[in-house]
């Protein structure tokens, strides 16, 4: 069954900010890989299309450092 992704946000909270998702079911991993995904990107260590890239390749190899699960 594939991984189904319905909704995907970044709310600015008073502590910094959240990422909110919403997915059929999770890959192990899958959201701590995103966020530190994105995060690299909106550093400037990547660019924009970096994201399109992993996606489309499905390659997680192309994916940002796991973001800690207390972050």
């Amino acid at each position: 069954m594939a991984c189904v992704v319905h909704q995907s946000r970044w709310e600015g909270t008073t502590d910094g900010f959240a990422y909110h998702i919403r997915a059929n079911r999770f890959l192990h991993g899958m959201v701590r890989l995103l966020v530190g995904t994105m995060v690299e990107i909106s550093w400037g260590r990547w660019p924009v299309t970096r994201m399109e890239e992993i996606l489309e390749t499905k390659d997680v190899r192309l994916c940002g450092t796991v973001a800690p699960p207390h972050a």
